[in-house]
C-alpha cells in the first residue's frame, strides 16, 4: 500500500494480514478499523500510524494489549469480543476516552483512569 497524504480512515474488515503484508507509514491515518480480521498474532504494523486516535480490533482473538503502549494519541479503543485479561499496557493512555473490552475476561481495572468511559 503506497503513501496517500489525504488518507484518514482505513477500514480493512473479514480480511486476513500475512506476514509478507507491506505498509508504508502513515502518520495523517487518525481512524483504523480491523474488525474481523484474521491478524496472524501481527501487530507490529499498528507502529505504522503514530497519529492513531481511534483504533477497533473487535473479534480478532487477541490476548494482549501491549500493541498499545506506543500508540500515545489514542483516545478510542474498541477490542471488543477477544481474549484480553490485563488492562495494564494502557496505562500511560493519557488521552484514551472511550474503551470497549465487552467479551473479554477482564477483571481489574486497576490503573485505569477514572475519566475513561468503559464499556464491560
Amino acid at each position: 500500500m503506497a503513501e496517500n497524504p489525504s488518507l484518514r480512515v482505513l477500514s480493512m474488515r473479514d480480511m486476513s494480514l500475512h506476514k509478507n503484508y507491506y505498509l508504508e507509514s502513515y502518520s495523517g491515518v487518525t481512524d483504523v478499523w480491523y474488525d474481523d480480521v484474521e491478524l496472524c498474532g501481527h501487530l507490529d504494523f499498528l507502529k505504522k500510524f503514530p497519529n492513531l486516535e481511534e483504533l477497533y480490533l473487535d473479534s480478532n482473538e487477541l490476548t494482549d494489549l501491549e500493541f498499545a503502549r506506543d500508540l500515545k494519541n489514542l483516545s478510542r479503543l474498541s477490542v471488543r469480543d477477544n481474549y484480553i485479561t490485563d488492562l495494564s499496557p494502557l496505562a500511560q493512555a493519557e488521552h484514551l476516552a472511550y474503551l470497549n473490552i465487552e467479551e473479554n475476561a477482564v477483571g481489574e481495572l486497576e490503573g485505569m483512569d477514572e475519566g475513561v468511559e468503559i464499556v464491560r
